[in-house]
């Protein structure tokens, strides 16, 4: 491939009929293959929101994209990646985390339980055969599965971590949250004129 960068409008799909193709760059050259979509942007305009208690200076820009793309996944300008804004902004960019100080206690939301009659309920077999004990501390003694059920978020569906008495706590990713309400006043910031309107990330264990 010679220099540039070359944009999939579908994915390289590659069988077993490609076998021994190879694809390299020309001698001396980086070309890119992205999956990416080449934006027509005119021109940037700084922004500055009307909220307050907000810094003096900001460091946001916005572009007319419309028409040519549903949504902004990710976005990367000259090679390097951009921190879409959002509240609350981070100031070392998308690839780091701000700490504690943007995380909501649980004492200051609502969660909505997930929902464990999903996919009906699971049949859980523990082999309590004192022959086949495995002495450890009380951890991983017995062998245990879980089946079908909740098991499904699996493939095939049927897990330890989706036993009856899984050791460590049980690592059941269908015990996430299906919801979660900020209390009033817990984001004074925030741009939405409700925050049902708001969109979490969230990251709640156990």
């Amino acid at each position: 491939l010679r220099q540039g960068t070359y944009y999939l409008s579908v994915p390289l799909s590659l069988t077993p009929l490609h076998n021994g193709i190879r694809f390299i760059a020309y001698p001396g050259e980086s070309p890119i293959i992205s999956g990416g979509r080449e934006l027509k942007i005119s021109s940037w305009k700084p922004h500055t929101p009307s909220r307050k208690n907000q810094p003096s200076h900001y460091n946001i820009w916005i572009a007319d994209i419309s028409g040519q793309v549903k949504e902004v996944p990710g976005l990367q300008m000259n090679g390097k990646r951009c921190t879409r804004a959002r509240y609350p902004n981070l100031p070392g960019g998308i690839e780091t985390s701000c700490g504690y100080g943007c995380m909501l206690s649980g004492k200051s939301v609502t969660w909505k339980p997930p929902n464990f009659d999903k996919y009906g309920n699971v049949t859980y077999y523990t082999d309590n055969a004192t022959s086949h004990d495995r002495p450890n501390g009380g951890w991983f003694e017995h062998y245990m599965i879980g089946l079908n059920g909740l098991c499904s978020v699996y493939d095939p569906p049927v897990s330890y971590w989706c036993s009856e008495n899984p050791s460590g706590g049980g690592a059941f990713p269908f015990r996430t949250p299906s919801g979660v309400l900020a209390n009033q006043g817990v984001l004074p910031n925030s741009p939405y004129k409700s925050i049902k309107d708001a969109l979490f990330y969230v990251w709640h264990p156990g």
